[in-house]
């Protein structure tokens, strides 16, 4: 700058140097020369003139900061900023809570960011800025849980709810997550109810759905656990709970001892997802299915045509034997004179065959 070539310069001069180097630092962050900026800021700061440009530069030094994740820093300049007298009268006052907030939220210490970010929800700029209101409530709520301070966390989002912020349908099913931490699956699943009801195009919309039928599967009720996965496939196919809602709806069929409704589920399931830890546990339900029923034969059968799966030759003596050794086991004699016997002429030198013939 010109300015600064000036020798032997007066105070008017570094009063004016102090103003200039601000701006062009202001021009430079907005271009995002951040390097350029951080170095006019400097400039400026050196210079105290102008006490509210003085504590301007901390807010666009620490702004830099937090940009380049340097978070301890950062925080010590809005702290210094927020100190200066002249600039409370600015939006950047508050702003600072916020931000120094942020900056203990990505320092993880959580304590903190509550405690700066209920600083911001207290001011008037943060009361007429519903978007950033909004977030700093969520962000309380949110530290208080991944603190475990749960009626804590339940109480502020349940602020959320009652004012109809954005991110409602966010708080509603958190709460719904706490009820189920504590054990209070009636509760969680009337947060769940309301989200579904009142926000049907929110994207926690399949969440909630299969969250409810889930608490159903495990009340119980299967019917109405069947009617909620089965939503959870018609409608809502790019889930990420696609894959479970099959699961899940499998199990229920079997849970209702309908279990070729069940198998039905579990072949569909495989085919379309078979390299899942869902396809393997569908398998596995599966076997014990044709197992129970002492039908090894049928069990191999049904697997040979699902991708991805390949029974060896010891893996079938296993299972029919294991097969064959259920219905002795349950009395029926009949039907295990008929699968040993099946066993015997199938794997004539099978690892269980003198157990067989036993």
């Amino acid at each position: 700058m010109l300015i600064e070539s000036i020798k032997n310069r007066t105070k008017e001069n570094n009063m004016a140097l102090q103003r200039v180097a601000f701006y062009r630092a202001e021009e430079l962050y907005l271009n995002n020369d951040y390097a350029a900026a951080f170095d006019m800021f400097k400039k400026s700061q050196q210079f105290d003139f102008d006490k509210r440009l003085l504590g301007l530069t901390y807010f666009w030094i620490a702004e830099i900061q937090f940009k380049q994740a340097q978070y301890d820093l950062a925080n010590e300049n809005y702290l210094v900023f927020s100190q200066f007298a002249e600039i409370k009268d600015t939006r950047f006052y508050a702003l600072s809570f916020y931000n120094r907030a942020y900056c203990f939220l990505k320092m993880e210490n959580y304590d903190r960011c509550i405690a700066e970010m209920k600083k911001f929800t207290a001011t008037e700029y943060a009361l007429n800025n519903v978007e950033l209101y909004t977030d700093a409530n969520i962000r309380i709520a949110d530290c208080q849980l991944v603190l475990r301070n749960y009626p804590q966390a339940l109480d502020q989002y349940e602020l959320i709810v009652t004012k109809k912020l954005n991110g409602a349908d966010y708080a509603l099913y958190q709460r719904a997550t706490i009820f189920g931490v504590i054990n209070k699956p009636l509760e969680k699943v009337n947060a769940l109810n309301t989200l579904v009801q009142n926000y049907p195009k929110s994207t926690y919309i399949d969440d909630a759905i299969y969250d409810i039928a889930v608490v159903n599967l495990q009340s119980k009720n299967y019917a109405a656990a069947l009617s909620g996965f089965q939503l959870v496939i018609d409608k809502y196919s790019r889930s990420q709970h696609i894959r479970k809602a099959y699961l899940n709806k499998g199990l229920c069929y079997y849970n209702m001892n309908k279990e070729d409704d069940a198998l039905q589920v579990f072949k569909q399931l495989i085919t379309d997802y078979s390299t899942t830890a869902e396809a393997r546990d569908a398998l596995l339900i599966v076997k014990n299915i044709f197992i129970d029923r002492s039908q090894s034969e049928e069990y191999i059968e049904f697997v040979k045509v699902l991708p991805n799966v390949t029974l060896s030759p010891t893996y079938q003596d296993s299972v029919t034997y294991e097969s064959a050794f259920n219905a002795y086991k349950n009395n029926d004699c009949a039907k295990a004179s008929r699968t040993f016997g099946n066993y015997i002429s199938k794997f004539p030198g099978g690892f269980f065959v003198l157990k067989a013939n036993y």
